[in-house]
């Protein structure tokens, strides 16, 4: 019988750059601007010497980050339970409607993106959309219509 030994190289030559603050750089790029440009990740990749698939790879697993620019006001959708059996598919339909836009989507004018969240934890005041990270609950159609009037 042939011995079985076991290698102790590693697959790659090199390991990778540390990326031990990859996620704060990253969190001050989306913070100044609100999404992140790719020039920006590319700056920061050779300031801190970070292969920039590393820093592509961070941005990607978390759902944080967004790598497109978002309109001026995020609309969070709930679609959790107690929301959906009060009806915000509903006002989901109604939204695309409203604004020509579906979850992931920014209006043409840039003032808004559309997203759905699993649970905003306001489950007593369902329906519920967060704009811009303010709670607005008890939603129906006309409320809603209502609300993103004042926000034009």
């Amino acid at each position: 019988m042939k011995k079985v030994t076991r290698s102790t190289k590693t697959c790659c030559s090199k390991v990778p750059a540390p990326l031990d603050n990859t996620i704060n750089l990253l969190l001050d790029i989306q913070e100044k601007r609100g999404w992140l440009p790719k020039e920006a990740m590319k700056r920061a990749c050779r300031r801190k010497g970070i292969p920039g698939v590393d820093v592509y790879g961070v941005a990607t697993f978390y759902s944080q980050f967004k790598l497109a620019k978002r309109g001026k006001y995020l609309l969070s959708l709930c679609r959790g339970t107690a929301c959906h059996v009060k009806g915000s598919e509903k006002l989901l339909q109604y939204l695309y409607g409203l604004l020509g836009i579906r979850p992931g989507e920014t209006t043409s004018d840039g003032k808004f993106t559309l997203q759905t969240v699993n649970c905003v934890g306001a489950c007593a005041k369902a329906p519920n959309i967060m704009i811009n990270n303010v709670v607005y609950g008890n939603l129906d159609e006309p409320k809603l219509k209502k609300l993103l009037e004042g926000l034009k």
